[in-house]
C-alpha cells in the first residue's frame, strides 16, 4: 500500500517521510503509520579526523577502478579491546595488515612481503577477523574462483596488544586449507564474522556466478579450531520467468550478520542461467539458531539439516518477490536491530520504472528499496527518496545500527561520503539524509560495524579515486561522532 502525502508546509515535512511504502508479505498489504517521535530529525554526525593509513593499489578491471571497498569485503575494518584493524595492497601490491589504537594513535603496518597481488580484478579483496576466544587473528585473500588463501596469527595478539611487537612473524604462512588436509579449491567473496559467544565464522562461495554454492565453517579454539566446512545453499532447481527456464543459479548473499543472541541471518538474492542468464531475483532469508547446523525460514520451517540445503524451490524462503525485469543489483546491505529483526536494503527499479531486460541494469532510474522484519513476523518495504551515485560501480551501501536504535546507510554519492538514518522511534521510516561529505573517493565505504554499536563513532573506509591507470592513492579511515539531540 503505498501512502500518499499531500503538500505540506515544511515545519510538517521535517517529521513526516518523503514517500512511505508499506506491505505485509505473504498476508496481504496493510497500512502502518510511522510513529510520532521522529528522532532522526534530531540525529547528525560530527567528523572528528580524517587519517590516511597508507597508499593502495588501484587497478584496471571490468568491474571498476578499486579493489578497496567492495560490499563483500568483510570485513575490511574492524575494531576491538581498543583497537582499530584495517587490510589491503599497498601501493607495490603487497599484502598488508594495519593496526591503531583507539581513537588518535598512529597506524602501525605489517607487509607480507611473501605475498603479492598480482591480477585486476576487484572480486580479490582482503578480508579479516579476529576470534575473541583466543585473540587471534585471520587474513583471507585474493580470491576469485581460486584456492584459499589463508593465514593466521598466533593467539592472543588480539587479546595484548600492547605486549606485543607488531610484526608479520606472528603469522604463519599462506594455506589453502582450514582444516588440515582438506584443501578448499574455487574460493569466492570469503567473509569473517564474529559471533557474540566469541567464536569466529567464515563464509564464502564455491564455484561460479551461475552454479555457485555457500558454504561457511566455525572457528572455535576450545574444539580444536575450523570444523570442517559445510555447505548450505545448493545450485540445482528450476526457475522459470516469461516461459523460459533455468536449472542451475549461484545464491548472491549480503553480508551475513550474527545478532547479541547468537543468531545467524543471512539474506541473498538468485543469479540465473541458460536462457535466464544474469537475471537476479527475489529477495531471500534464512536464520540459524544452531551455529549454522540447522536453517529455518521465516515462518520457522527447516530449510538446511544435514544433507538439505537451501535452493530455489526451498519453501518460504523468498520473503519478498522482485522480478529479473526489475534490474537487481547483488551483494548489498543487511544490519540487525535490538529485538533481532532483520533490516536489508536492495538496489533496484524505482517502483514506477519500467521493466528492462532480463540481466540488465538501470542506473537513472533505480533507488534503494528498504526491507525489514517487525516483531510480528511480517515484512515491510519502502522506497528510499536518496539520490544516487552516476558510477555503476560504486553503487552498493553499507547498513549498520548505532546506539539508541538509529540505523545508519552509508554509500558512496558520486565520490562523496553519504551518511542517512532511520529511527527505531519512527518505525525505521523516517530515513533522512544527515550528513553528505565531500571527497573525491571510489570503492564502496566500508563501515566498522563494531565501534559503531559500542562507542557511537562511524569509521569509514574509503580510498581516493585514481588519475591514472593503477595508480597508489591514500586510504582514509574518516571518524564521525554521532550526535542525538534531546528527544521530545
Amino acid at each position: 500500500l503505498i501512502m500518499k502525502l499531500n503538500i505540506l508546509s515544511l515545519a510538517q515535512l521535517l517529521v513526516i517521510p518523503l514517500s512511505l511504502q508499506l506491505q505485509a508479505a505473504e498476508t496481504g498489504e496493510k497500512d502502518r503509520s510511522p510513529g510520532s517521535s521522529i528522532v532522526a530529525q534530531s540525529l547528525s554526525v560530527q567528523e572528528t579526523s580524517d587519517v590516511v593509513v597508507d597508499n593502495v593499489i588501484t587497478i584496471v578491471g571490468r568491474w571498476g577502478d578499486y579493489i578497496h571497498g567492495k560490499s563483500y569485503q568483510q570485513e575490511a575494518l574492524v575494531s576491538y579491546k581498543g583497537w582499530q584493524y584495517t587490510t589491503y595492497y599497498d601501493a607495490s601490491r603487497r599484502l598488508c595488515l594495519a593496526r591503531r589504537h583507539l581513537p588518535t594513535g598512529p597506524w602501525q603496518r605489517i607487509v607480507f612481503s611473501d605475498y603479492t597481488y598480482q591480477g585486476d580484478d576487484n572480486h580479490n579483496v582482503p578480508v579479516v577477523g579476529i576470534c575473541p576466544q583466543d585473540g587471534t587473528i585471520h587474513m583471507a585473500f585474493d580470491h576469485h574462483n581460486s584456492q584459499l588463501h589463508y593465514r593466521f596469527s598466533v593467539p592472543n595478539v588480539a587479546n595484548n596488544p600492547t605486549s606485543i611487537d607488531w610484526e608479520a612473524s606472528m603469522f604463519g604462512s599462506v594455506t589453502d586449507s582450514l582444516v588440515n588436509g582438506h584443501p578448499i579449491a574455487k574460493v569466492t567473496y570469503p567473509r569473517f564474522v564474529t559471533a557474540p559467544d566469541k567464536t569466529l565464522y567464515f563464509f564464502f562461495r564455491e564455484g561460479g556466478a551461475h552454479n555457485g554454492r555457500m558454504w561457511m565453517s566455525r572457528y572455535d579454539p576450545a574444539a580444536g579450531g575450523w570444523a570442517k566446512q559445510r555447505q548450505i545453499t545448493d545450485s540445482e532447481g528450476s526457475y522459470t520467468f516469461n516461459f523460459k527456464t533455468s536449472i542451475a543459479r549461484n545464491a548472491y548473499q549480503n553480508n551475513p550478520c550474527i545478532d547479541h543472541h547468537g543468531r545467524i541471518h543471512m539474506s541473498w538474492v538468485w543469479r540465473e542461467s541458460g536462457a535466464l542468464s544474469n537475471g537476479q531475483h527475489d529477495l531471500c532469508y534464512m536464520y540459524s539458531d544452531d551455529g549454522g547446523m540447522t536453517f529455518r525460514n521465516h515462518l520457522g520451517a527447516i530449510v538446511t539439516q544435514g544433507s538439505k540445503r537451501a535452493g530455489v524451490n526451498s519453501p518460504n524462503i523468498t520473503v519478498w518477490p522482485i522480478g529479473p525485469e526489475r534490474g537487481l543489483k547483488n551483494q548489498q546491505a543487511m544490519a540487525i536491530d535490538s529485538g533481532g529483526h532483520p533490516h536489508i536494503v536492495m538496489w533496484y527499479l524505482a517502483d514506477s520504472a519500467k521493466a528492462i531486460e532480463i540481466g540488465s541494469k538501470d542506473h537513472t532510474k533505480s533507488k534503494y528499496h528498504h526491507f525489514w522484519q517487525t516483531g510480528d513476523g511480517k515484512w515491510h518495504k519502502q522506497e528510499l527518496p536518496f539520490d544516487l551515485s552516476s558510477d555503476q560501480w560504486t553503487i552498493r551501501p553499507q547498513l549498520a545500527f548505532g546506539q539508541h536504535g538509529h540505523l545508519f546507510l552509508i554509500y558512496n554519492h558520486d565520490g562523496n561520503i553519504a551518511i542517512a538514518a532511520a529511527s527505531s522511534a519512527g518505525n525505521f521510516t523516517d530515513w533522512r539524509l544527515i550528513h553528505e561529505r565531500t571527497g573525491h573517493f571510489t570503492g564502496e565505504a566500508r563501515v566498522d560495524i563494531l565501534r559503531l554499536r559500542n562507542e557511537n563513532i562511524l569509521s569509514i573506509y574509503m580510498h581516493e579515486r585514481p588519475s591514472k591507470a593503477h595508480e597508489g592513492t591514500p586510504l582514509h579511515i574518516v571518524d564521525f561522532k554521532v550526535k542525538v539531540k534531546s528527544e521530545r
